[in-house]
């Protein structure tokens, strides 16, 4: 699964980042202020309150890209877990964009996408729903109908297994045809061996056997 984030997360982490360099020109006022205008009860004061808040602002903007990391993280790890498989056709090969509070899903093989709503206090997954169809129309009973992220993997497992159980049978079908022609070669030449057939007949009947595999 291919996960991508938008812009607008990374907006996000350059405002935090902002906020962090905000601290640290307010720690180099704090040092200078007293430098500049002198060292009166004033600006003493002055030279603490700049540095306090220095300090508040650094730890606030620290905490906001340790809370915003986690979220992102978490939601990313949730869209993988839900819908690493696409619920309609079973393919892996999807695509995520996360943005902020919210995640568009893709599968590029069938066609179909979701919209997902993302929890902005701890990045799990909410809901999803269907906003395109499958390019065959599959899912269009369940367009634009908001479901918990249960129903998505129960549908993508139960997809799964079906597929599976297809795969599995044209296996035992193949399978069987191989044994079943491998026996009638066996049995023909156990009739050219005992003189029932001639060469030409052993052959054109070999060469008919085996274009069947």
């Amino acid at each position: 699964m291919q996960v991508e984030k938008a812009s607008g997360i990374y907006i996000s982490y350059a405002l935090d980042f902002g906020i962090i360099l905000l601290s640290g020109i307010l720690y180099y006022l704090s040092i200078h202020i007293i430098d500049v205008l002198g060292a009166t009860p004033e600006t003493v004061h002055q030279s603490r309150v700049l540095f306090w808040a220095g300090v508040v602002i650094f730890f606030v903007g620290v905490v906001l890209i340790l809370w915003e990391w986690t979220i992102y993280t978490n939601a990313e790890n949730e869209v993988k877990a839900v819908f690493s498989t696409c619920p309609l056709c079973s393919s892996s090969d999807t695509k995520a964009t996360l943005s902020i509070n919210k995640a568009e899903i893709e599968c590029l093989d069938c066609g179909a996408q979701w919209m997902i709503q993302i929890s902005g206090i701890s990045g799990k997954l909410k809901t999803a729903k269907l906003v395109h169809p499958s390019k065959d129309s599959k899912g269009r009973e369940l367009l634009n109908l908001e479901k918990p992220k249960e129903f998505w993997i129960k549908l993508a497992r139960e997809g799964k297994s079906k597929t599976s159980s297809q795969e599995t049978g044209v296996t035992h079908e193949v399978k069987s045809g191989g044994e079943d022609i491998e026996a009638k070669l066996q049995k023909l030449k156990e009739l050219y061996e005992k003189g029932l057939l001639t060469e030409e007949e052993y052959k054109e009947q070999k060469r008919k056997l085996l274009e069947k595999l």
